[in-house]
């Protein structure tokens, strides 16, 4: 059988309905998008975004007052004085006493209770 030129279809025809189609496939794409964009939820959820900005920045501004500067200042000192506050001798003997048995007592020398005070006190 011999090759020819001419298709089954008209090519003529073809195109048409190929730009028809494809005209008809990009409106709908357009159309769908601003449907999906302009849902009557996706209002409610803006007017939320704009209430959990508006909250957070508040609570910013709530934590940017001066008493609330004077506050955490006040319990950073109070931090700094704790860390830096060494136990006494009879501190860590009473706590050593709570710990351990009397008869533990070379226990907590082992364990090293007594070199961990050593090591606190100030030269």
């Amino acid at each position: 059988m011999p090759a020819t030129e001419q298709t089954w279809r008209d090519m003529k025809l073809m195109h048409v309905v190929f730009g028809v189609s494809s005209i008809i496939l990009l409106l709908s794409t357009i159309w769908l998008l601003a449907k999906d964009h302009n849902r009557e939820w996706k209002q409610y959820a803006r007017t939320s975004r704009d209430i959990q900005a508006f909250t957070i920045a508040s609570q910013i501004s709530e934590e940017e007052t001066d008493r609330y500067s004077m506050e955490h200042e006040r319990l950073a000192k109070a931090l700094a004085g704790a860390r830096n506050d060494i136990p006494s001798a009879e501190q860590v003997e009473a706590f050593a006493q709570v710990a351990l048995d009397d008869d533990s007592a070379n226990a907590a020398e082992e364990a090293g209770l007594k070199s961990i005070y050593d090591a606190l006190e100030p030269a």
